[in-house]
């Protein structure tokens, strides 16, 4: 698998180039003053993805006068520089495993990148948090409780979005539910969101017509629902996914201060209800083992971590039996506590995606995330929370359309896909929200168009 080309936002580039301009040897170490080329070694953190190792490499080249040049590998952990790369059109290409990037291209592509071509430009100042007239309901808002019928995590994110949605749409206030995971303890305030200082619905009669119409729902409405009128309004949509990201951050469950490492993927099995024949659903066929293990192999990452709630469910277990009578580093995690499986979901770097609700939360509230692998493209009413993250899908993927949850559903989920090659290719174009802090805090930020390469 090709290396990804998304560096450091000030540092975007996709002129990365396979192979090395020329060797070096251990006598050409560092930049010395006349020489026309060099190395430095790679280590530690430098190491954990090309994107470091391309950031450490770039960095080191600036501080050299003589650097228009660099290759890098982590195979072999170093970055080497070069006065000139003679043919860059035919580099070396044994050893393999060098990646090759001119200097003047790369300023060149920095010079050249205008600021994203957005649809929209968030205004925190417009919509802050809370309510400086406080949390009272009163006429106009947008406003909901959870219904019993709709408490499953993913579901509440979902419905919660659409509410933001309505309500950037109507320039009224949003009063969230003081809860928004199952078990975990309540704000002490209600959450309320006030999008008043955006300017009145300004396109069409019909759409003021249905802001005029609102009324207090359940959440059941703003799960399946969102405000049609609204699907245009980019600028709305960003602020409401943006609000979504910050209500779900205040929850300390979907907090991480410290995400896993660069090298696990962590996979989501959706089991419990999905697989349950008592509680089996049409529309809960998951993907198959051989999906994961395809998003694995295209990760090239070393070690997966199996998030399941059922660890009896065939896609875990038959996972699990891989992993022990291949000796590869998979494990397998179910724990009696949802808070404990959702805590490696939640600080995953890379994770696999299922055929779940949850999929919206892990995509639009994780903002740590560096990639995301997943059996279908990129829904567009979801917002990445970082513009670092890279979006992978596979077309064709099988998955039972009418699933009843009976035993050789389950076997299928198993041996289905096993034969034809499951491919993952990164989405072009994705919607994501940028300057998003380590912490998943967003002081400011804008919604941004990001291309793939």
């Amino acid at each position: 698998m090709s290396p990804p080309t998304t560096w450091l936002r000030d540092e975007h580039t996709s002129s990365f180039r396979s192979g090395y301009c020329d060797s070096t040897s251990d006598r050409e170490r560092g930049c010395v003053a006349g020489a026309s080329k060099g190395f430095w070694p790679l280590s530690g953190a430098e190491l954990e993805s090309w994107e470091r190792a391309a950031s450490a490499c770039t960095a080191r080249c600036r501080s050299c006068a003589a650097c228009t040049a660099i290759s890098f590998s982590r195979r072999n952990l170093e970055c080497s520089w070069f006065a000139a790369c003679a043919q860059p059109e035919a580099l070396h290409r044994e050893p393999y495993g060098f990646r090759t990037l001119l200097m003047a291209e790369l300023d060149n592509a920095t010079a050249r990148q205008a600021p994203p071509d957005v649809h929209a430009r968030l205004r925190r100042a417009v919509a802050p948090p809370g309510c400086a007239d406080g949390p009272t309901e009163r006429a106009g808002d947008v406003s909901f409780e959870w219904g019993s019928s709709r408490g499953q995590l993913g579901n509440r994110f979902e419905a919660a979005i659409n509410a933001l949605q309505t309500g950037a749409c109507c320039a009224s206030r949003v009063l969230l539910p003081p809860s928004l995971v199952m078990g975990g303890s309540p704000l002490a305030e209600r959450p309320c969101v006030d999008f008043r200082a955006l300017a009145a619905p300004p396109d069409s009669s019909h759409r003021a017509a249905a802001c005029r119409q609102q009324a207090r729902k359940d959440a059941n409405h703003f799960y399946y629902n969102e405000l049609a009128s609204c699907h245009s309004a980019a600028e709305r949509r960003a602020e409401a996914q943006l609000a979504a990201l910050e209500y779900a951050q205040r929850f300390g469950a979907l907090r991480c201060a410290t995400p896993l490492p660069h090298t696990t993927l962590v996979a989501h099995v959706r089991s419990g209800d999905g697989v349950a024949a008592h509680q089996a659903h049409l529309d809960y066929g998951q993907p198959p083992v051989a999906y994961y293990l395809a998003a694995w192999r295209a990760s090239g990452l070393p070690r997966l971590l199996v998030v399941t709630q059922d660890a009896h469910c065939a896609v875990a277990r038959a996972l699990r039996a891989l992993g022990t009578s291949l000796s590869l580093s998979l494990t397998v995690q179910t724990s009696a506590s949802f808070a404990d499986d959702l805590r490696p979901l939640v600080c995953a770097r890379h994770v696999v995606l299922s055929h779940s609700t949850l999929s919206t939360l892990l995509l639009g509230a994780n903002p740590h995330l560096l990639s995301a692998y997943s059996y279908r493209p990129q829904p567009p009413n979801i917002w990445l929370a970082s513009c670092r993250t890279r979006y992978y899908f596979a077309t064709g993927v099988p998955r039972e359309q009418h699933w009843t949850g009976s035993a050789e559903q389950q076997l299928e989920a198993v041996v289905a896909g096993g034969f034809e090659p499951i491919v993952f290719q990164r989405a072009q174009r994705s919607w994501c929200l940028s300057n998003v802090t380590s912490i998943g805090r967003v002081p400011s930020a804008r919604l941004a168009e990001t291309v793939g390469t």
